[in-house]
């Protein structure tokens, strides 16, 4: 039985600010942002958008009337919520016109929540409860208003919307060939909707313990990817802004014995490099990241094939996968 993602779409948010605009307004240098961050715009959320029109502006466009009557449960990864109560995942179901009998839930769990809902999404699609029914994952996020931190020019927002099922023309998922760390860091607290502060260093360092030790996991189980170049024909990395990409890849690549910044660069550019197209013009997206990233691969990168193995990491610096 095939499992994985059938339909994929994301939304944006309604506007946009050209890197260079917030540069020159901040005294920062471009270059930095363009080549380290690798950012060269961000998405921006008018007043009047909030997650849940972000959830439903996302998934709308992709669901049929067919779709809409097949989906059988619903599940909303988010760290902005707009209630301390009240799932979105209620909100959503009714604005999407879905169906009163289908099962939704709001997951938390910061920038990871989306990858464990597509996981439990599909163990529920292979498990057969449900025949011929589907699952519907959506990430949203908008970032807060950092104004004037060193970390306004990687914010973003996004909502990315996966549909679940047993016709995965988009991604097949080979269940069970998952590798999973869990440590608790306190890099970022968020005590109430509107105060957040942190460590990015302990959050970035964190990230890379997590992909070491989550593909680790992953040898445990699929001892054949200890070559990962021959393994993978492509690689998607969480970005919580485009130059993590890099980061993390070069940490893979010393694995192998690469070690050399040209070498490094050249092997980024061919495996990795074309899923940061999105992310280069929306900034950090929190959760709906990783899945921008294979969107944007597909869209981008003409020499992918079907048939081609695509490694996926997710991280919240608390639950790499």
């Amino acid at each position: 039985m095939k499992i994985g993602i059938e339909k994929l779409a994301a939304y944006p948010g309604s506007l946009a600010l050209a890197m260079p605009a917030l540069c020159a307004a901040r005294g920062h240098d471009p270059v930095d942002i363009r080549d380290t961050m690798m950012i060269s715009e961000r998405s921006l959320n008018v007043p009047w958008e909030d997650p849940v029109t972000m959830a439903v502006n996302a998934a709308q466009p992709m669901l049929s009337e067919r779709d809409r009557a097949q989906i059988g449960l619903l599940i909303v990864a988010s760290e902005s919520g707009v209630d301390q109560e009240k799932p979105m995942s209620t909100w959503v179901q009714r604005y999407l016109g879905l169906p009163s009998n289908v099962r939704n839930i709001e997951v938390k769990h910061a920038c990871y929540g989306a990858t464990a809902s597509l996981q439990l999404a599909a163990s529920w699609v292979a498990s057969g409860v449900a025949p011929g029914e589907k699952a519907l994952v959506i990430n949203t996020d908008q970032s807060r208003a950092h104004f004037g931190q060193p970390w306004e020019f990687v914010m973003g927002a996004a909502a990315v919307a996966v549909l679940v099922g047993d016709q995965p023309r988009v991604l097949e998922l080979e269940l069970g060939a998952t590798g999973v760390h869990t440590h608790e860091v306190s890099d970022l607290t968020r005590p109430t909707p509107h105060v957040e502060t942190g460590n990015s260093e302990t959050s970035l360092l964190s990230y890379l313990d997590g992909l070491d030790a989550a593909f680790d996991d992953y040898l445990r189980k699929v001892p054949a990817a200890a070559d990962f170049d021959a393994y993978f024909q492509r690689i998607v990395y969480h970005l919580p802004f485009g130059g993590m990409g890099l980061v993390a890849h070069r940490a893979m690549l010393r694995r192998i014995g690469v070690t050399q910044k040209a070498a490094a660069r050249a092997h980024f550019a061919r495996k990795t490099e074309p899923a940061l197209a999105f992310a280069r013009r929306m900034g950090g997206t929190y959760g709906a990241s990783t899945f921008l990233g294979l969107m944007a691969l597909l869209e981008t990168d003409a020499a992918v094939r079907a048939g081609d193995r695509v490694g996926v990491f997710s991280s919240s610096a608390r639950a790499p996968q």
